[in-house]
């Protein structure tokens, strides 16, 4: 997929401009190039996924008035070259960036609503004396800036290659800082440093030698809310659905290079694995991660696999790997505190041994609202309003069992849950969506922050909170909870960190559910075609009852999800990860740190040892933020080989 990196204004030593380019070699490790034209500096280190005989970089115009540099894929660059040739355009090479480069010839910035797959890009346009960038419709591909003091404008495709330009400073954002512990993510565009920001997904930038910077979007949710009107029933959808999958994951296969695929226990990679199977030329590798239950009543992904004549290959996981967490932080940039992206990095690091992309379902579970988070907010809204009166007045009463399965684990809960699941009543019978969805998704909520913060901490907890909104004119609750989690979490807390694990292995990841005309169609489907009949993902459950008959035979169950608590539980209790907990939590790492009250912390600690699944998640979460302190901002030897 590539990474690019660059400034625009105040000359630099040609040195500066190649450490950040080179910080992005796990992103491009066949081939760099660099465009110099004063005050325009930036460089590309490319994967080489399409036409990979090529070595150029970057690309210029038959002019040399333009010049690219391009990190991704453009998976329609067939069909808009034959679009160029018939308007009179000549190519030199097969590759999507030359496609990419002639399209913004033609189009100008407008170019990128003809484009289809996971890109970010830099134009230098000498005619024009600008810089056009922009980065795909979803998000899937990071891209982030910043502006110095002496108003050089400093962008790359990973923060750590920011950080490489002398006049960027590593600052953490206290906001941010917040915001991750609420959520396990950084999310928005503001993020953990200071004064750095992501280009928000289907965004455009210019930037002119005036050093006038204007961002704004070319692609909006909004947009779609609303159904195509030629789609009258339910079998129109159905077959529209279908055309789309089989159009998005063929897209996908071209044999430019050798690719495989990871996959679940689940429909979406059912459907993948059956439609990759129609077109590829070589057998099919699959890669599954250990703890994978069926949420969607599918078999096993061997068994998936072997119906279609895949090679399968279940990826070991040890408590031991655990030790690699610090590099995966170094490789996120930005904290991510889901013990899962370790088993998406295990599974990407086995496929590039042999492969340089894989095909993946996710962003599935987003599109048809099919989180857990999800079935306790519909469940909870058809409730009659009265119930949860008389659940208040009850609440010490209810059956701990019962208040376990709400959030889908089937560790003890404790007191402090109890609470959280009450809060979420209260939210229910009064409150806005927003605070439905945090009282739920929340690692430390209000009460937590309340009282494990300090400092300058404590001055801005909840700032994150209390800037969401509701999002407004979308005509059903589920569509609102899509249209919700579109604005950070899918970007920021599923396909950008995706991204960022796969390409730390040399891999591409290709993912048909995040690509736009799929969630241009997924944003106007009638609810009983996300969640309805048989059970979720309905027109998914159709196109895999109709392909492979027999295979989903099992209706959905509720999701629970043991294998996380108990993924936390094992590796908290094992070293090395026990161990990170004792050192970075320590008392003395508390105070130093001077964010948290070390007591609540110590409260927290114990609640973990005692199985409680919060407590568990909260010290996971607060590990993974002191190591990112300590690998970015104290520059702490020993935790990353780079």
């Amino acid at each position: 997929m590539s990474g690019i990196a660059g400034y625009l204004g105040h000359a630099q030593e040609l040195s500066v401009l190649q450490t950040m380019v080179r910080k992005l070699n796990h992103r491009g490790p066949d081939a760099e190039g660099f465009h110099i034209e004063a005050p325009v500096y930036m460089g590309v280190r490319r994967l080489a996924t399409i036409d990979p005989s090529e070595n150029w970089l970057p690309f210029y115009s038959e002019d040399r008035k333009h010049a690219i540099v391009f990190a991704g894929e453009l998976y329609n660059h067939n069909e808009q070259r034959k679009k160029l040739e018939a308007r009179g355009h000549e190519f030199r090479t097969q590759t999507d960036t030359e496609v990419v480069l002639k399209l913004y010839q033609t189009l100008g910035p407008n170019c990128v609503n003809q484009m289809r797959g996971v890109f970010v890009f830099a134009i230098h346009d000498m005619q024009k004396d600008l810089v056009f960038m922009a980065r795909d419709q979803l998000g899937v591909q990071p891209l982030y800036y910043t502006t110095t003091q002496s108003g050089s404008f400093v962008f790359a495709s990973e923060i750590k290659s920011l950080l490489e330009h002398p006049a960027v400073r590593m600052m953490p954002d206290m906001v941010g800082v917040d915001a991750f512990l609420s959520l396990h993510y950084s999310p928005g565009t503001a993020g953990m440093f200071k004064g750095i920001h992501s280009l928000p997904p289907g965004h455009r930038l210019i930037w002119n030698h005036g050093l006038h910077v204007m961002i704004e979007p070319y692609w909006q949710w909004e947009t779609f809310a609303a159904p195509d009107p030629v789609l009258k029933t339910d079998a129109d959808f159905q077959e529209r659905f279908d055309e789309l999958l089989e159009d998005s994951v063929h897209l996908r296969q071209f044999d430019d290079v050798p690719y495989g695929a990871f996959a679940g226990a689940d429909l979406e990679s059912a459907a993948i694995l059956h439609i990759m199977s129609k077109k590829s030329t070589r057998p099919l590798r699959v890669f599954s991660a250990p703890f994978d239950v069926s949420r969607d009543g599918v078999p096993p992904v061997s068994e998936i696999a072997g119906r279609v004549g895949a090679m399968h290959e279940e990826v070991e996981f040890l408590p031991e790997y655990m030790d690699r967490l610090p590099e995966l932080i170094w490789a996120l940039d930005e904290p991510v505190a889901e013990p899962e992206i370790l088993l998406s990095s295990l599974m990407a690091r086995a496929a590039g041994q042999n492969l340089k992309a894989v095909v993946a379902g996710t962003g599935a579970d987003a599109l048809f609202a099919n989180y857990p988070l999800h079935d306790t907010l519909l469940a909870a809204n058809k409730m009659p309003i009265s119930l949860y009166g008389v659940m208040r007045e009850f609440k010490s009463l209810l059956p701990v069992s019962m208040l376990a399965r709400k959030i889908g684990t089937r560790g003890n809960i404790g007191q402090r849950t109890r609470q959280k699941l009450f809060d979420f009543a209260e939210a229910v019978r009064g409150g806005s969506l927003y605070q439905q969805h945090m009282c739920l998704a929340a690692v430390f909520d209000s009460r937590d922050k309340q009282e494990i913060s300090v400092g300058a901490l404590a001055q801005v907890a909840g700032t994150f909170a209390d800037q969401q909104k509701n999002p407004a004119g979308w005509p059903t609750l589920m569509a609102s909870m899509v249209a919700h989690q579109r604005e950070h979490f899918l970007p920021d807390g599923v396909l950008t960190p995706f991204n960022k694990m796969t390409m730390a292995n040399g891999v591409a990841c290709r993912l048909p559910f995040a690509d736009p005309k799929m969630a241009e169609f997924m944003l106007g489907v009638p609810d009983h075609l996300r969640r309805g009949g048989k059970g979720r993902k309905t027109l998914l459950r159709n196109y895999v009852d109709r392909v492979m008959p027999g295979l989903a035979g099992q209706p959905a169950k509720p999701h629970e999800l043991p294998q996380h608590k108990n993924l936390l539980e094992t590796c908290l209790g094992t070293n090395p990860l026990r161990e990170m907990v004792e050192t970075c939590l320590s008392e003395a790492s508390i105070k130093r740190r001077g964010m948290f009250d070390y007591a609540a912390v110590r409260r927290i600690m114990a609640g973990a040892k005692a199985g409680e699944a919060l407590f568990m998640r909260q010290v996971f979460s607060l590990l993974v933020l002191e190591l990112w302190f300590r690998i970015f901002v104290d520059h702490e030897k020993g935790w990353i080989s780079k």
